[in-house]
């Protein structure tokens, strides 16, 4: 996406700043670094193009100012925002990128997710919707994980791109989920609902790719697609997602003290039950991204021995959270 600079200059001088620089451009969103030569802002203009831009930036102002209701400060403030031309404006958070999972992080993160408990918010009747992808209804999930794969399989079949490695990665993947809903399906509570009081107000797309670090402190960025969501699935996304650098007793430690914090007794059984699903749906993210033109097709996004290396290797972190779990 780009934005044409009479439109952006045209802005920028509606708001009274002087664009500094172009700091990410993307299918989605383009994000800029604007000042008044005292304090840095950040612009994010999204892509009206996109089908779900305008439930994006909603989701985003609402979080924003969902924060600012429950004084949380380790993210970026509200200033300014247009729904229908599709852009915020927020303070700019004077933070570096992070790139190594610091054991300092584990509390913070915790922290965090223990004040988006649904029941600890005040939401002075904001339209806080259900995050993208959420976790709060079991059976929903595994259907949506389903169709997904069917679907790459899909797109990649008819861009005669489902060779031989691919056809053995969605065998795995296609054994993996049928074992996996075996256990589940028969439960008693796979259609429920899970309840407000157990729900968070979650990030959703979690990672240290959305997180900057100032003197230690972890600042969160990014809401496009926050809402409420199952705890559960946080952890799982923290632990799984592609290059989280967490280690395996940082994984423990993560665990354990998240459970204990929520005091939530059916967590524990509910992450169980979603790791797997996650695992697979990180693969399918990727080769969606590939399959959209949003990356070059020669991009590790598609390459086979790369999702497969992902792949096992979410297992492997799997099989020891389950061990872990059963000797504790």
């Amino acid at each position: 996406m780009k934005i044409s600079q009479p439109d952006l200059k045209a802005l920028t001088s509606f708001l009274n700043l002087e664009l500094v620089s172009h700091l990410y451009s993307g299918p989605n969103s383009n994000v800029y670094l604007l000042s008044d030569f005292t304090s840095k802002y950040i612009l994010k203009i999204y892509n009206r193009m996109n089908k779900d831009s305008y439930l994006r930036i909603e989701r985003e102002v609402n979080a924003l100012k969902l924060f600012g209701m429950n004084s949380i400060t380790n993210i970026p403030k509200l200033i300014l925002f247009d729904l229908n031309k599709f852009y915020i404006l927020t303070t700019f958070i004077t933070g570096s990128k992070v790139n190594i999972f610091s054991e300092l992080y584990i509390d913070q993160i915790i922290d965090f997710g223990f004040r988006m408990k649904r029941s600890n918010l005040i939401t002075n009747n904001l339209n806080i919707v259900n995050a993208s992808d959420n976790y709060l209804q079991m059976n929903m999930f595994f259907d949506n994980v389903n169709n997904k794969i069917n679907i790459i399989k899909q797109n990649l079949s008819e861009r005669h791109l489902y060779n031989f490695f691919y056809r053995q990665l969605f065998e795995r993947i296609q054994s993996d989920f049928n074992d996996h809903i075996k256990i589940y399906i028969n439960c008693s509570n796979f259609t429920d609902f899970l309840a407000n009081d157990y729900q968070i107000f979650s990030q959703s797309d979690v990672g240290l790719h959305n997180c900057l670090e100032e003197s230690g402190r972890l600042f969160y960025i990014d809401f496009e697609h926050s809402g409420w969501d199952d705890p559960a699935k946080l952890i799982a996304d923290w632990i799984l997602r592609p290059y989280s650098y967490m280690k395996p007793e940082q994984i423990s430690n993560f665990i354990h003290l998240f459970s204990d914090k929520l005091s939530d007794q059916r967590l524990i059984y509910r992450l169980k039950s979603i790791l797997t699903l996650i695992n697979i749906k990180w693969i399918l993210i990727r080769l969606n991204i590939a399959l959209s033109g949003k990356v070059e097709i020669t991009s590790d996004f598609l390459n086979h021995e790369i999702n497969n290396n992902i792949y096992l290797l979410g297992k492997k972190k799997i099989s020891l959270i389950l061990d872990n779990l059963c000797t504790s």
